[in-house]
């Protein structure tokens, strides 16, 4: 049998789930490391086709995505985006500096990730977890990278879809689109090849991604 974790709620009931002998299966790495495997697929596809990359913006809601993207992207630096309405990694990253001490976040990980106070807002709806689960994995990540945790204001994400639009032809989510929004809003210096990810195609237009 299968225990699968969906809801922060049903985390007890899942490692009791798995204790109990049930396969592991869900979106967040830290429960299921496997997770990564997928999504590292889409690292060394940009990695193939697009030689070169030198930064890598990806939005975050749980984090799983943008840890495993970033691992199949080798010499990219890692920039986790979250919106202003719901930015609890950037909290926890500017609790860990200038030390970074991660062995001390991985002891006592309720001192730099804990549920986004008041409720998380955004037009990019599908990163509003309140706590980013892969946390301590990104943060890592994005220190290995050279790289910083991005928080974008509303305006620029609402901006976002239609720049993607405009540029692309792809029709595209506020949510999907939400790593241009990070490149929109922090360019990296001295970078000639950046990467973004959509993920979801605006909701007037199904299908399209």
């Amino acid at each position: 049998w299968v225990a699968l974790f969906l809801r922060r709620e049903d985390n007890m009931a899942w490692h009791l789930a798995v204790a109990a002998g049930a396969i592991a299966f869900g979106v967040q790495g830290i429960d299921t490391p496997t997770t990564f495997d997928g999504g590292r697929t889409l690292g060394w596809e940009l990695d193939e086709q697009v030689p070169g990359i030198e930064a890598l913006y990806v939005q975050v809601g749980g984090g799983a995505l943008a840890t495993s993207v970033s691992r199949g992207v080798g010499g990219a630096r890692l920039f986790p985006v979250q919106a202003e309405g719901c930015a609890p990694l950037r909290r926890a990253w500017t609790l860990l500096e200038p030390r970074f001490e991660f062995s001390v976040a991985a002891t006592n990980p309720t001192m730099f990730m804990w549920p986004w106070e008041p409720t998380p807002t955004s037009a990019a709806e599908g990163i509003l977890d309140d706590v980013t689960y892969d946390w301590l994995t990104l943060l890592e990540q994005t220190r290995i990278t050279d790289g910083e945790p991005i928080v974008v204001p509303e305006s620029v994400i609402v901006a976002a879809p239609d720049v993607a639009l405009t540029h692309t032809g792809v029709s595209v989510s506020a949510t999907g689109a939400a790593g241009l929004a990070g490149l929109m809003h922090q360019p990296p210096d001295q970078t000639n090849v950046a990467a973004i990810i959509f993920t979801g195609s605006a909701p007037d237009t199904p299908g399209r991604t």
